[in-house]
């Protein structure tokens, strides 16, 4: 009995110790007080104004017990790009219009190393679903293969090179995210800038020193005459 209690015993100090050194996951969003953009680059140059975008990034960093992030391993968990394309620009001095819901959200998580104020990926791909429908009015329409005035859906997965993210808030470009509408291939720049919205410490320790401790007061219950 008393190999027993001295095992659960410095399995809670390792518990303590291993908060030490823990995870801290924060949450930023895009908002109309920010200049996240998107850009559309190719086949046409057209950019999408700040406060029609909407975004949700997520990273969990490596923490201190306070939950203050520090230097390590990081992984962006979440990258979520919303906009409401309604767009006027023009083509060999030819009007159009570009409009529809168009997103792209990250896959699968990616890992990466904050040091300082950088967020690196080491030029990891990202990996994206990109999903909506656009429909494009006037002229030029037809010569990026794009129906006038007819909705096109699209519905497909591409991967691209992650780039720095600096903090405090969170800033950086996202570069190539292309993808298929019908028969033209779109490539867009997103430009993005987050505002903290939130922090979540995980507890995985707290739990287990909490079921530690009542299993160290069932034993010593039991020893009681």
């Amino acid at each position: 009995m008393k190999t027993l209690v001295r095992l659960l015993s410095a399995a809670a100090l390792l518990a303590l110790a291993g908060r030490a050194s823990a995870l801290v996951i924060v949450d930023y969003a895009f908002s109309d007080q920010t200049d996240s953009s998107l850009a559309i680059t190719s086949p046409v140059q057209v950019s999408i104004p700040p406060g029609t975008i909407d975004g949700l990034i997520r990273v969990t960093y490596t923490s201190d017990s306070q939950g203050n992030i520090q230097d390590g391993p990081a992984t962006l968990d979440v990258l979520n790009m919303d906009a409401g394309l309604d767009v006027s620009s023009s083509f060999l001095n030819q009007p159009f219009t570009l409009t529809g819901p168009v997103s792209a959200h990250l896959l699968d998580p990616v890992d990466g190393e904050l040091s300082g104020t950088q967020l690196s990926f080491g030029n990891a791909p990202g990996d994206f679903h990109a999903f909506g429908t656009i429909t494009c009015t006037g002229t030029p329409c037809g010569a990026v293969h794009l129906p006038s005035g007819t909705p096109v859906p699209f519905d497909g997965t591409g991967s691209v090179s992650l780039p720095v993210l600096t903090l405090g808030s969170i800033h950086g470009t996202l570069t190539g995210l292309t993808f298929t509408v019908g028969s033209a291939s779109i490539v867009a720049t997103l430009t993005i800038n987050g505002d903290e919205t939130g922090r979540q410490i995980p507890e995985p320790a707290a739990a287990a020193l909490l079921t530690l401790a009542g299993s160290l007061l069932a034993l010593r219950g039991r020893r009681r005459p």
